[in-house]
């Protein structure tokens, strides 16, 4: 998120006050083509979230998710199933695609196919590279409050993102490209 002051978020407050309507409609839509956390929108969830809820309560959050049971225990077990799979398609797709890259029917002869197979494989990509709560583990007994609420929203995110990229793979359905 980078740094957070007390001037940035009277800022936002002073351009929230007095609106009804969503952060969304009141800081405008995070656009696709920039990182979110510059976005006023998405900084003023993450001020509300460090201010609305406490300290110990981000704290007990994060320590509970990663106990037995837990909803980062659960996903880690979950994605410790499915990684297996997800490494040999990726390979097996990566073997394809140069098998026949300069075959009589190279993929690209199909613009569409193309598409959705560099598609597939960048999903693949993300999940293995991305999504994986071992790129969380050194944050586990983290000592600084102020980052834990991030912490718990970056995971859940990651979370979404699983189960989007996932739905997406088996139905066929496409996501947007900045996914």
């Amino acid at each position: 998120m980078g740094y957070l002051s007390e001037d940035e978020y009277d800022a936002l407050l002073k351009k929230a006050d007095g609106t009804y309507s969503d952060f969304e409609c009141t800081f405008g839509s995070p656009p696709a083509n920039k990182i979110i956390s510059e976005s006023d929108a998405f900084r003023w969830v993450i001020y509300q979230l460090a201010k609305r809820v406490t300290s110990d309560d981000w704290r007990e959050i994060w320590s509970e998710a990663w106990l037995t049971g837990g909803w980062l225990d659960r996903y880690r077990a979950e994605f410790s199933k499915v990684r297996p799979f997800l490494e040999q398609t990726l390979s097996s797709l990566r073997q394809e695609k140069n098998r026949i890259e300069y075959s009589i029917l190279p993929l690209s002869a199909n613009p569409a196919l193309h598409e959705k197979y560099e598609m597939v494989l960048a999903k693949l990509d993300v999940l293995l590279e991305y999504c994986d709560l071992d790129l969380m583990e050194s944050y586990r007994e983290w000592d600084y409050e102020e980052d834990l609420s991030q912490f718990v929203l970056y995971s859940m995110g990651m979370a979404y993102l699983t189960e989007n990229i996932l739905d997406s793979i088996s139905s066929g359905k496409e996501l947007p490209d900045d996914f």
